[in-house]
């Protein structure tokens, strides 16, 4: 187990990664479990943010399927446009074990955590079918969970700089 202490959140995490597209009604438990609990959505992930896990996350786009913020009279025969959805997640926090990478910008500087995952959420350039599809995982991470934030964890027992 993994142990995050953090004012915002105090969590322990299991060292395995609970969402995959292929569980997902057992994942939409654990989508919803923080929510009552932590308040926070907590992805745990290994490595770096990459494009494979950011698709990871697609289990977002197919539940918001399934989400309604209004009853069937409230919301009149309309769809559900997912404006509100933001309204009712929680705090999104991406933990990333095994981290290997070192987070300085073009001229040297370091940066925390918080705007490496910023980084990674922004949109990539192009309007193909794939960027686009890569771009609506972004758009929806933005837009369902404007409260977001990053921790990274080195691999135990790694020698550290600090």
């Amino acid at each position: 187990m993994y142990c995050v202490h953090n004012t915002l959140v105090d969590a322990c995490l299991s060292t395995h990664n609970s969402l995959t597209t292929t569980r997902c009604a057992e994942s939409t438990i654990f989508f919803f479990f923080p929510r009552f609990f932590l308040q926070y959505f907590i992805y745990n992930s290994v490595g770096s943010i990459d494009e494979n896990a950011l698709n990871a996350l697609s289990l977002v786009v197919e539940l918001t399927k399934h989400i309604k913020t209004k009853s069937e009279s409230e919301a009149g025969g309309e769809p559900e446009t997912g404006a509100e959805f933001a309204n009712f997640f929680p705090s999104f926090l991406w933990v990333i074990r095994d981290f290997t990478l070192q987070l300085v910008d073009e001229s040297g500087a370091s940066f925390p955590p918080k705007t490496y995952l910023e980084r990674a959420l922004t949109p990539m350039q192009g309007f193909s079918e794939g960027v686009e599809v890569k771009n609506r995982i972004r758009r929806m991470l933005l837009a369902f969970f404007p409260n977001r934030d990053c921790v990274t964890l080195k691999r135990p027992g790694s020698k550290s700089d600090t």
